[in-house]
């Protein structure tokens, strides 16, 4: 499976977007899936970790394992997602000031 990668501009403040893509247990209201549920304690950091769950093929539900791998506020924000069979896709936003807005990179590598 090939990398994707797709870029916008958001009429918001780095820190706006920070916010609202960091939190994964929102990430249902504007990206699909069902639930996503914060497994671990504290704050969210590198090793922060999730369960998500997914309608998957034949009305099955999928149920995955995520776990933070890149956060830094403001600029960056990266997890990864474990699959029912093994594989799994490394999630970034990459996110920098552009005129008075943000320019949000997203990036979807599978392995």
């Amino acid at each position: 499976m090939a990398n994707v990668e797709s870029r916008a501009v958001i009429n918001a403040l780095p820190e706006q977007v920070f916010a609202r893509v960091s939190d994964l247990q929102k990430h249902v209201e504007w990206s699909g899936g069902e639930a996503i549920r914060k497994t671990s304690d504290g704050a969210v950091a590198v090793g922060t970790t999730y369960e998500t769950e997914e309608a998957g093929p034949l009305g099955r539900k999928i149920t995955e394992r995520s776990v933070v791998t890149d956060y830094q506020p403001n600029e960056r924000f990266g997890w990864r997602t474990y699959g029912p069979v093994g594989t799994w896709l490394d999630w970034l936003f990459e996110l920098r000031p552009e005129g008075s807005g943000t320019l949000l990179t997203q990036r979807l590598e599978p392995k």
